[in-house]
């Protein structure tokens, strides 16, 4: 039988939505969001893990901003809203379309990095991030804080 404390944890975590944070029952699916790429989705068995934080990363050109494209671009084209926190100002629209994002139904925050601003940068970016996930109705929110 599980303890007080952690009974009491479950029921807050219950209240604001975040039940499967501590457990999920067994036989319970997970619900997942599509990383728009089929082996990586087999390797996340289904995909991104809906509700939960996830992090991509790796050094330069392993792929990290292909990897948030071909999950927004799966979002978007399906009808879902996306964010994308741009704390650097490096996201290249262009390319963004040509992976498959549909722009109309992606919200772009752009920073602005300069050489006295690294964590300044970093907080407002982090803020951004927060606020447009309390907001809600966002379907997937990247928060790309690459070469910060």
């Amino acid at each position: 039988m599980a303890s007080a404390a952690l009974a009491r944890l479950t029921q807050l975590l219950d209240s604001k939505k975040l039940a499967g944070t501590v457990h999920r029952p067994a036989g319970q699916a997970r619900a997942v969001a599509s990383t728009g790429m089929a082996d990586l989705d087999r390797h996340l068995a289904g995909g991104w893990p809906k509700g939960q934080l996830s992090d991509v990363s790796g050094p330069a050109s392993s792929g990290r901003t292909t990897v948030g494209l071909a999950t927004c671009a799966a979002i978007t084209q399906q009808g879902g809203v996306v964010a994308w926190v741009d704390v650097a100002d490096r996201l290249d629209p262009a390319s963004a379309q040509a992976a498959g994002v549909v722009l109309d139904r992606m919200l772009w925050v752009r920073g602005r990095l300069t050489r006295t601003m690294g964590d300044r940068a970093v907080q407002s970016g982090i803020r951004a991030f927060d606020l447009i996930v309390r907001a809600g109705g966002f379907a997937v929110v990247v928060c790309d804080l690459a070469d910060v």
